[in-house]
């Protein structure tokens, strides 16, 4: 996940920090589309350790609302 839209460069992921404190508290994260502005938008959810379940039933209800 990154701030913003999707970069245009093949060569750059976007801004990285965005990532990293759940990349090092070990949370389970996960991007979700929910929609486009000219390139895909995502929003970023995170959990609390272990409760990757609650995390993806979240997901699901965001998409299921996306797609409304």
């Amino acid at each position: 996940a990154v701030e913003g839209v999707a970069s245009i460069r093949e060569d750059d992921t976007g801004w990285s920090p965005m990532q990293a404190l759940w990349a090092l508290t070990g949370n389970p994260t996960l991007v979700v589309p929910c929609g486009q502005d000219g390139l895909p938008i995502g929003v970023q959810i995170a959990a609390a350790p272990s409760r990757e379940d609650l995390l993806a039933r979240t997901a699901s209800i965001i998409e299921g609302r996306m797609e409304s």
